[in-house]
């Protein structure tokens, strides 16, 4: 942990680097509080192979629990599909907004800062089976806590697996002297984030292999020393399916590249193309030093404020960070978006069941829409 702080403060000390606040100065408690239940109700996903799993242990509960559980259900289903805006923030699996920043309904990188949404891969009926499994495994893993003990002992289950695993004499106390330590170290850490600008799914990566190893290493132990085929066929799904999300990412990144490039064959600069922030950021790098950060300490006074865009402009995400981007065209995945589409032959991305037309398009600040 000291080590950490001390990074910390070393990078506050480096010029052009943005200083991270263990303790933020505003810390309101309500915000932080659902961050980290959006992110506990996140982490099954994330585990789904491991925690579908868990679905039988349902069993372990008494019948009332698991009635009482299966009408909140219900009730948290009907509040998460009926479009209402009284129902509140009930998420379906996966999450979207800040919380599904790389899992997400569009299967795709949420924090691009494109022009509309992307089209929805994952539909309402994926995503309650998706969050009916998950949220069931997580609630059989807990009724198998509470029948079980995990500092007792686990009997002729346990015995079997240290003897087939070599792990002889590790306790789940021995594991916690290894493993607790960096949880909660890691865990504090996530506080003043989750009490700023938000927790993302990408910031459970740390504490995804502990929960993996315990988990499995709890099923072992206390269901069934092999774990059962459905699970390899599990892990195979979800690794194809990642797989193809990280395919249609890469091929999204080369069309933004391919399309700036044939903007620029007709001229367009850079500077005049709003491309999404991380493309922005880079084209922003070859006329200045640094990124326009209001949060830079080191130099003083390296943050320049920016004049506001002119009334009536298509809106760019983080203008005031790029103050050598003036754009004139911009990438959406709506045609009509803003101005609609520009005199250019815009370059495509498709995918199966997603209208090409409407991927990626260009569009102009005149008066009157140009279009082909």
């Amino acid at each position: 942990m000291l080590f950490i702080v001390g990074c910390l403060y070393w990078l506050k000390l480096q010029p052009y680097s943005i200083p991270e606040h263990l303790l933020p100065s505003a810390f309101p408690v309500g915000q932080t509080l659902w961050e980290l239940v959006l992110t506990f109700l996140d982490a099954p996903l994330l585990l789904f192979p491991i925690v579908a799993l868990f679905l039988p242990e349902i069993r372990r509960c008494s019948r009332r629990s698991t009635v009482l559980a299966g009408i909140l259900f219900l009730g948290y289903l009907v509040l998460a599909i009926y479009p209402s805006h009284l129902r509140g923030d009930f998420p379906l699996e996966p999450m979207s907004g800040a919380i599904g920043e790389w899992v997400n309904p569009q299967a795709i990188f949420g924090w691009l800062l494109l022009k509309e949404r992307a089209p929805v891969v994952l539909g309402t009926g994926v995503r309650v089976v998706l969050t009916a499994v998950s949220f069931g495994g997580w609630f059989g893993m807990m009724c198998s806590l509470l029948h079980h003990s995990l500092w007792t002992d686990a009997g002729d289950a346990s015995s079997d697996f240290s003897r087939v695993l070599g792990l002889r004499g590790v306790s789940w106390r021995q594991l916690g002297v290894l493993l607790v330590p960096f949880s909660v170290a890691y865990g504090l850490l996530l506080l003043p984030r989750s009490a700023t600008s938000g927790l993302r799914d990408r910031y459970l990566l740390g504490l995804l292999p502990v929960a993996l190893l315990c988990m499995i290493r709890y099923y072992q132990e206390r269901i069934h020393l092999r774990m059962p085929q459905m699970g390899v066929l599990l892990v195979g799904a979800m690794a194809i399916y990642s797989a193809c999300v990280v395919h249609d990412m890469f091929s999204l990144y080369r069309a933004r590249v391919e399309l700036a490039a044939e903007l620029r064959s007709d001229g367009v600069s850079d500077s005049s193309v709003d491309n999404g922030w991380e493309y922005n950021f880079g084209a922003e790098l070859h006329y200045a030093d640094h990124i326009n950060e209001r949060k830079i300490a080191v130099p003083a006074n390296a943050y320049l404020p920016r004049a506001p865009q002119p009334a009536g402009m298509c809106a760019m995400n983080q203008y005031d960070k790029t103050p050598h981007i003036f754009p004139l065209y911009g990438v959406s995945f709506d045609p009509d978006a803003c101005y609609g589409m520009a005199p250019f032959a815009p370059q495509f991305i498709t995918r199966d069941g997603w209208d090409a037309s409407k991927e990626l398009c260009t569009r102009s600040t005149t008066s009157r829409p140009v279009r082909e």
